[in-house]
C-alpha cells in the first residue's frame, strides 16, 4: 500500500492512511502542497521543499509527470536538515540507510521519490507485517501514554527515527 505523491508526509496524514487501509477511518484528502514536509530540530520547526519542474503551477497539480527540478541542490540540503534534525534520535543510525539511498538517487519523477520515501517508511517500521497481520486479526492497538510528544503535523519520519519499531502503535493505535 502506498499513496504516492505526498513528500515525507505528516504523522496525522500517515495515520489515517493506514488506519484507513484498515478500515479504521476514511482515506485522508489531498494535501494541498504535497512537495512540502515540517520537521523539528533544536532550532524549532523547518519546512523542506521539492522544488517542482514548472514553479508554483506545477505544485497544485498532481499526477505522474510531475517532475522533480534540481534548483538549489536541494537533495543534499534536506539530508543534511535531517541528519540535523533528527540524528541523535535512538533509531537513526539503525534506519538511516535506506533514505540516504533514496537521497542520493537522484529520482526526477516526483511521484516515484514520494512512494520511495514513503516505502522506506513502511518497512523501517515493519508495517507490511504488521498490516497484513491485522487485516486477519482485527484488534485494537493501544495509543501511547506520550503520544502527544509527536504532533500530527510534523513528517513522519521523526516518530520513526525516535521510536523504530514502537512507532507502529502510534500510527495504528486508539
Amino acid at each position: 500500500m502506498t499513496h504516492a505523491g505526498m513528500y515525507l508526509p505528516s504523522l496525522s496524514y500517515m495515520r489515517a492512511l493506514l488506519r484507513s487501509e484498515l478500515g479504521l477511518e476514511a482515506t485522508p484528502g489531498p494535501e494541498k502542497r504535497p512537495n512540502r514536509a515540517v520537521i523539528r530540530g533544536a532550532w524549532g520547526e523547518q519546512t523542506l521543499t521539492v522544488p517542482l519542474a514548472g514553479g508554483r503551477q506545477a505544485a497544485g497539480r498532481h499526477g505522474r509527470d510531475l517532475m522533480v527540478s534540481e534548483h538549489g541542490n536541494w537533495r543534499h540540503a534536506h539530508w543534511q536538515a535531517i541528519t540535523s534534525a533528527y540524528g541523535r534520535l535512538p533509531y537513526f543510525h539503525f534506519l538511516e540507510a535506506p533514505f540516504a539511498r533514496i537521497y542520493a538517487s537522484g529520482e526526477q519523477r516526483f511521484n516515484t521519490l514520494c512512494a520511495s520515501l514513503q516505502e522506506a517508511v513502511m518497512d523501517a517500521a515493519g508495517l507490511p507485517g504488521v498490516m497484513t497481520w491485522l487485516k486477519e486479526h482485527p484488534r485494537p492497538l493501544r495509543l501511547p501514554d506520550d503520544a502527544t510528544l509527536f504532533p500530527g503535523h510534523v513528517s513522519v519520519i521523526e516518530l520513526l527515527f525516535a521510536r523504530g519499531p514502537e512507532s507502529v502503535f502510534y500510527l495504528l493505535g486508539d
